[in-house]
């Protein structure tokens, strides 16, 4: 550096400037730097000194607001600047600028300030300023539109997640670590007996607790275990409020190591399974009190279940026939005890290796003198039933039934009158001795299976018969049509003997015809009125034995109704009991109905037995309708047939296909209202198949539904098994035995326009004339 002095010359001053030009450049980097970091910040900023004059500023400020680029000085003031951005138009229109001028100068008063203001594109920005510690200010703009976005978006999932907690069925709260309300739904202060007001996020467990003691809603005992709970681990409890309203509370922790509680009304589920609890007691009376051992055994062959009936007859003490004994087990003890009569190893080695998944059936005596009928019948579950009844009377009953059988037959046989039996076809059935010899023919021609126009055939081929009587014979016994009873007729045979032939009704077993010699008659009047005398005596007698026999069919059915109604209005426990002996009594005589009980068991695992014959599916059907008539009447039901005057026969067990057509109308019939009806109609169809309609106009069912309602055991509104009572045995067994010969049994329906069912009996099963 130089320097004049005052005489003329001048000075030169060499100073060391290195480190001055290294700070120099030090600085001038590392403002660079700043400026660089300024730049690429995601904030606007600029930075005024006391003098409000711009000091400092980077890039992006422009281009979040949106603006055309100005031409920025350092110096210029910040008045400056706001009004070149309102002249620029970057406020939008006149009172968003005039707004944007107000908030704006708010910035350089010194104090912080914040505002927030939209873009004329939409874009929302956040403009504050700081005061610095020289006097100035840095203003700052922030672009938080995404993030204004996003709050006002959860505020409304928020929203809508308040809204599904308040419309769920179950209260549900969410508690901190703290044990500090985080949420609640609505539900959740209705199921503890409290306004909303108690459930404010952020109180504590044990305020809430207080709040809901105070209210009355539950015990103070209750709510200090509440409070008390350790809620690190899953927990469930009920309690009871004076109401009568049952909440169950369910507490699952969570990750933060708060927990979660819900509250579920179950009050309507507590009630159910007290009345379960009941019937359950109410089933096991039932059990104890009927006159049958009945005991439950699992897979395992362990015992579920059993009443005490069958602990006697098993010879069993008192209380060890219990659940989870094993069959062997049980076993082994009868043996040792001697309970068991006769050969008692090979009953118990019987019992041992029987097949328990297919139904089974036995006699055995016990010691004590006393006759059992066993049955061992399958359950789903893969275990099994076993029923055992003292059956000692009726064996004595069945021993005195044969006896007095033999002495019948021997009485028959040792008539003097002929008698055979023939069933509705006409075929023989039985005959006593003196038939054959009344009828002028061997003993052989009389066979069982012989058909009477066979009988009468052999008759003409011995000349007993010329062309006129021969023919007027044979119509007395159409084959397509019922014979003409009562008929009484004569005969003369050789040797001018003069027979008497009486044809009857045998009940539903067909016709009995009875021969008897009136030759001598025709000799003396008087041995004339005591044979006639004698004959109509024997007839009455045969009139009332068959009455007789027909009461007793009906009479134990008409037992069984009638009882098991008594005893389901009646509860009295001893009145109950003779009802109960009453029916067991009676359901002796109807063994052979448990047969088709347990053809449920049967269809599931040996199938049906099936005996095939030709079948006239019209009177099949018309003698369903016959049956049902009088049910139909009763329940204000009109059913009709509308049959074709000639259907073909079918190959099938008629028993069974009567079974079916009963089932399909007698069903019809129960679910349609009084003043409704059902029609049963047949026809061939174009591919050859016979079809059966059973129609009625009753309740119908939706089509989701048919499949269940084939289903053993079910009636597919709990409601309906009320209004019309049954097994729900009917279409199922209906179709397993419409199967069972080959067809096919399905229904048509919709709710309220009544059901079809539909039986198929396929070209293959239908016979030629």
């Amino acid at each position: 550096m130089t320097c004049s002095t005052p005489d003329g010359g001048f000075v030169v001053t060499h100073t060391d400037v290195t480190d001055l030009e290294a700070a120099k450049a030090e600085a001038s980097t590392r403002a660079g730097v700043l400026q660089v970091m300024l730049d690429n910040l995601r904030h606007g900023i600029r930075y005024f000194g006391a003098d409000h004059r711009l000091i400092a500023f980077n890039n992006l400020v422009d281009d979040l607001t949106e603006n055309a680029p100005l031409v920025v000085k350092i110096g210029v003031t910040f008045e400056e600047l706001l009004q070149r951005q309102a002249t620029q138009g970057s406020f939008g229109d006149a009172e968003a600028t005039a707004a944007a001028l107000r908030l704006g100068r708010t910035l350089c008063q010194g104090e912080p300030a914040r505002y927030i203001r939209r873009t004329p594109k939409g874009r929302i920005l956040e403009v504050s300023s700081s005061p610095t510690p020289d006097g100035g200010f840095i203003v700052i703009h922030s672009d938080v539109t995404e993030l204004l976005e996003a709050q006002g978006a959860a505020a409304d999932r928020a929203a809508l997640l308040q809204l599904m907690l308040d419309s769920m069925r179950h209260g549900i709260a969410l508690f901190g670590r703290d044990r500090r309300l985080v949420t609640a739904n609505a539900l959740t202060a209705e199921f503890n007996g409290v306004s909303a007001a108690a459930l404010v996020p952020g109180r504590a467990l044990a305020d809430i607790a207080a709040d809901i003691v105070a209210a009355g809603a539950f015990p103070a005992e209750a709510m200090r275990a509440a409070v008390e709970d350790d809620y690190s681990r899953p927990l469930r409890r009920s309690r009871q409020g004076p109401d009568g309203r049952v909440i169950e509370i369910i507490a699952d922790p969570t990750p933060d190591g708060g927990f979660v509680a819900t509250y579920s009304d179950v009050t309507a589920l507590t009630r159910a399974e007290a009345e379960a609890r009941e019937r359950a007691d109410v089933l096991q009376v039932m059990l104890d009190n009927i006159r049958h051992g009945i005991c439950y055994y699992g897979p395992d062959r362990r015992v579920i279940a059993a009443n005490a009936l069958a602990a006697e007859f098993g010879g069993h003490a008192p209380g060890d026939l219990r659940r989870g004994r094993s069959l062997e087990a049980l076993i082994d003890e009868q043996m040792a005890l001697g309970t068991i009569g006769g050969d008692a190893q090979a009953v118990g080695r019987m019992a041992r290796e029987m097949d328990r998944s297919r139904p089974a059936r036995y006699i055995r005596q016990n010691a004590d003198g006393r006759i059992l009928e066993i049955t061992s019948d399958p359950t789903p579950d893969g275990g099994f039933v076993v029923t055992s009844a003292d059956i000692s009377a009726l064996v004595d009953a069945e021993q005195a039934l044969r006896h007095r059988a033999g002495i019948l037959q021997a009485m028959l046989d040792n008539s003097r009158q002929g008698i055979v039996l023939f069933d509705a076809d006409g075929m023989v059935l039985a005959a006593n001795g003196n038939a054959a010899s009344l009828n002028g023919l061997p003993s052989e021609a009389l066979r069982p299976g012989r058909h009477i126009q066979a009988i009468i055939a052999d008759q003409a081929a011995a000349g007993y018969f010329d062309a006129e009587t021969l023919a007027d014979a044979l119509t007395l016994v159409p084959n397509d049509r019922p014979w003409p009873v009562p008929c009484v007729r004569q005969r003369r045979l050789a040797g001018n003997r003069i027979i008497e032939i009486t044809t009857d009704r045998a009940g539903d077993a067909g016709y009995i015809r009875s021969y008897r010699d009136i030759s001598d008659e025709q000799r003396a009047r008087a041995e004339l009125e005591r044979a006639r005398d004698a004959a109509e005596a024997a007839n009455k007698a045969k009139s009332r034995f068959l009455a007789t026999m027909s009461h007793e069919l009906r009479t134990p059915l008409n037992a069984v109704i009638g009882f098991s109604e008594a005893f389901m209005v009646d509860r009295d426990p001893v009145r109950g009991r003779e009802y109960v002996q009453s029916i067991h009594e009676a359901g002796r005589h109807l063994l052979s109905l448990i047969d088709d009980i347990l053809d449920v068991t049967r269809s599931e695992t040996t199938g049906f037995a099936i005996t095939e014959g030709r079948v006239d599916i019209g009177g099949v059907a018309e003698g369903v309708m016959r049956v049902m008539q009088a049910t139909a009447a009763t329940a204000g039901v009109t059913i009709q047939a509308q049959l074709p005057p000639i259907l073909p026969l079918v190959r099938a067990d008629e028993l069974r296909l009567r079974q079916v057509l009963l089932n399909l109308v007698a069903n019809a019939v129960k679910f349609t209202p009084s003043g409704g009806s059902v029609t049963l109609g047949a026809a061939v169809e174009p591919e050859g198949d016979l079809v059966m309609r059973v129609t009625d106009t009753g309740i119908g069912m939706a089509p989701a539904d048919i499949p269940r309602a084939f289903e053993a055991f079910t009636q597919l509104d709990s409601s309906l098994s009320r209004r019309f009572p049954g097994s729900g045995l009917g279409l199922y067994l209906s179709r397993a035995l419409a199967e069972a010969q080959g067809a096919t049994l399905g229904l048509e329906s919709a709710p309220g326009a009544g059901t079809t069912a539909v039986l198929r009996i396929p070209k293959a099963r239908l016979l030629a004339d």
